[in-house]
């Protein structure tokens, strides 16, 4: 078997599952989306929401809990993590875990679409700040960030949340009331 060269294009390439129809597009910036058969585009399916919470205290917080709820029939794909703390901190983190035990989902946050038009399609999932937790779950990824004014922005990858699990994003910081900003971009397909 040969290896696949595409020229570099801004267009995304796609490639098809011959079983079922869906499309598999790999994004000029890297990022892989699946988009259902007959979809007029990737974005179609693109929702996400942006968080600026406040970190009180040192010590982990629980910041941002996704939840694709049970019967939803849709999977998420997490495309995108943007994460960043305002003000003067030495150290940050971000851990992302799944199945947290969850005793309070928090506040309802707006989940936005990526598809700009007058009926958008509506999202599966909901989304919330400041969860309650009696267990964070199983640690998937944990993340340092050094420095003042800091960022992290993480693309492409590959997290799959089925329905009725949830993924929690907490935050950790050296110092006291700290302003972080989180956004999640995801499909749904």
């Amino acid at each position: 078997m040969s290896d696949l060269n595409f020229s570099q294009s801004a267009d995304p390439v796609a490639l098809y599952n011959d079983q079922t129809g869906n499309e598999l597009a790999i994004n000029a910036d890297g990022s892989i989306n699946v988009v259902q058969s007959g979809a007029s585009s990737i974005t179609d399916y693109l929702h996400g929401i942006n968080l600026e919470l406040n970190l009180g205290s040192t010590g982990v917080q629980n910041m941002l809990l996704l939840r694709n709820p049970s019967g939803s029939g849709k999977n998420l794909y997490l495309n995108k993590i943007v994460y960043a703390i305002l003000g003067s901190a030495t150290r940050y983190r971000i851990g992302i875990y799944q199945k947290p035990t969850v005793t309070a989902t928090g506040t309802g946050l707006t989940i936005y679409s990526h598809n700009i038009k007058s009926s958008p399609p509506a999202t599966v999932c909901n989304a919330y700040s400041a969860p309650t937790t009696s267990s964070l779950g199983t640690k998937i990824r944990t993340y340092s960030i050094e420095g003042t004014g800091s960022g992290l922005e993480l693309f492409g990858y590959g997290f799959k949340l089925e329905e009725n699990n949830d993924i929690l994003i907490v935050g950790d910081t050296d110092a006291t009331n700290k302003v972080v900003c989180v956004s999640l971009e995801w499909t749904e397909v």
